[in-house]
């Protein structure tokens, strides 16, 4: 079980890499889509996000349980190579320091929400967006904020329940139905490195999605929760 974990957390790592270092023509042709960079771009960073989340948690709880780390026993363990060891050793308590001080935030779920709002406007502003798409590093820069707001909404999502996840997809849809709408009237392009009929685009596949959360991802998550909640009363009341 350990092992399968720990090489699901070097395929995400490979992953992330491929997708910030990568500057193949396909990787490149295809950003040039307004539509692509708005919603698919985002997802992918967005999940990778989450992903980070759980794989950092998974380590963590590792981490805690290495025996490496012991010092304060005489039962620890000895290693032959000592140097390369206690090297290791630095690294890994100064990663589980920062990974508890990131967790810690969760004490004030607040931060969260703001970290993933600040980032998004930061990056929508039009002469940041393109200048992501005219600089190659301020382009990977953005790709992990992306990662940032997909981890802080996640740990936002598990903090605050059932009523914000519920707010989270209506707000959801409402602001990509009424951007798409946007997008889809407008006259002069928002983003100057993209043409008004890549912003037209845009905007029917933001209208698209939003339609998509609403006719199937809402009812879907509105069911399950219902029948958590029954199932719930159910054993309660045997």
């Amino acid at each position: 079980m350990e092992i399968r974990n720990i090489l699901i957390f070097f395929f995400f790592l490979l992953i992330m890499t491929i997708l910030f270092f990568s500057q193949n023509d396909l990787i490149k042709s295809i950003e040039k889509n307004l539509s692509f960079h708005l919603i698919f771009e985002h997802f992918i960073f967005f999940s990778i996000g989450v992903a980070s989340v759980l794989i950092s948690e998974y380590m963590l709880k590792f981490l805690n349980k290495t025996i490496l780390i012991k010092n304060q026993s005489e039962n620890a363990l000895k290693i032959n190579n000592v140097s390369f060891f206690s090297f290791a050793n630095i690294i890994i308590k100064k990663w589980k320091s920062l990974l508890k001080i990131i967790f810690s935030l969760n004490n004030y779920p607040l931060i969260w929400i703001f970290i993933s709002v600040y980032i998004m406007i930061f990056w929508h502003i039009p002469v940041l967006f393109d200048l992501a798409v005219l600089d190659n590093f301020t382009h990977i820069l953005q790709h992990f904020s992306f990662i940032i707001v997909g981890a802080s909404s996640f740990m936002a999502i598990r903090n605050f329940g059932e009523s914000f996840n519920l707010l989270l997809l209506v707000s959801l849809i409402g602001m990509m139905g009424m951007s798409g709408v946007l997008f889809s009237v407008i006259e002069d392009s928002i983003y100057s490195m993209y043409n008004i009929e890549q912003h037209h685009e845009a905007g029917f596949y933001m209208v698209l999605a939003s339609f998509f959360i609403l006719i199937l991802i809402l009812p879907i998550y509105l069911i399950k929760k219902a029948m958590f909640h029954i199932k719930y009363s159910n054993q309660k009341s045997i």
